[in-house]
């Protein structure tokens, strides 16, 4: 697997794949600098009830999109290579508005006991987790991304039970975002809408490097 891996990847992969390095520098620079926040709440949020077992579907994005990112990179690079194009878009223009605008929110549940495994790891979770920068949510983003790419895969387009997990789960984890009280609704909405418009444009990018692609084949 890893000699594969250094076959097919090039200098541009690499070049895209440098930006987790970024991302992390610059999330780690945000959750430790020392600034007013602007509160993220509404009546929404009091409405919506706090279900310790979502902390599952919540760990679940990062294997998500990690899963979704290196299959792709083995089985279409163009597909692999528009899911990073997403992500540095959409995570650049999340870590820009955090700095602009720095946000938090208060939903957390105090005192939480330790009764069940769920309830752990959500406190450990709300222990290594400041509740701020939280606007947009970037496991919103991150898991319609994985959900977009996933989709657009071959091996999921043939099976309808593979597309139904795969909106079932990057639906699941932007709802646990809600449910475990990491999140407001307000930072799940705004999530959406950068989602779907980053979208927009790399779906236009995809169509068009799939009609060059084509052309360039009939010609040779």
């Amino acid at each position: 697997m890893i000699k594969r891996f250094i076959e097919k990847i090039d200098s541009y992969d690499i070049f895209l794949l440098s930006y987790w390095i970024i991302y992390l520098l610059s999330f780690i620079y945000l959750e430790n600098r020392v600034t007013n926040y602007n509160l993220f709440h509404n009546s929404l949020d009091d409405m919506i009830p706090f279900v310790p077992a979502f902390v599952i579907p919540y760990f679940v994005w990062f294997f998500y999109v990690f899963l979704v990112l290196a299959y792709n990179f083995y089985t279409n690079k163009i597909l692999f290579r528009n899911h990073m194009h997403f992500i540095i878009i959409t995570y650049s223009f999340a870590l820009i508005v955090c700095f602009i605008y720095p946000s938090y929110q208060n939903l957390r549940i105090t005192n939480l006991d330790n009764s069940n495994i769920f309830n752990i790891v959500i406190n450990h979770l709300y222990l290594t987790d400041t509740p701020t920068n939280v606007f947009p949510s970037i496991h919103v983003i991150g898991s319609l991304g994985a959900m977009f790419f996933a989709g657009r895969n071959e091996l999921v387009k043939k099976h309808p039970l593979l597309k139904l997990l795969n909106i079932l789960l990057a639906v699941s984890i932007c709802a646990s975002t809600m449910f475990i009280k990491q999140h407001s609704s307000y930072d799940v909405a705004f999530g959406i809408v950068v989602a779907l418009g980053a979208d927009l444009i790399i779906s236009y990018s995809y169509v068009f490097q799939e009609n060059k692609f084509k052309t360039s084949r009939v010609r040779n």
